[in-house]
């Protein structure tokens, strides 16, 4: 797998230790990280840009 984009495979890659995810929705990604507490809260979204 290349991009990754569902936020389920995330939260299972991520649980299994990858060091990096390449995807085109970041706001997926952006909503995992926090849950995990690894997004800065201050970070503007693509949607607020």
């Amino acid at each position: 797998m290349w991009t990754i984009n569902d936020p389920d495979e995330m939260n299972r890659l991520l649980d299994m230790g990858v060091d990096g995810l390449v995807t085109d929705n970041v706001e997926a990604l952006a909503e995992v990280m926090r849950a995990r507490g690894h997004w800065p809260q201050s970070a503007v979204s693509a949607s607020e840009a």
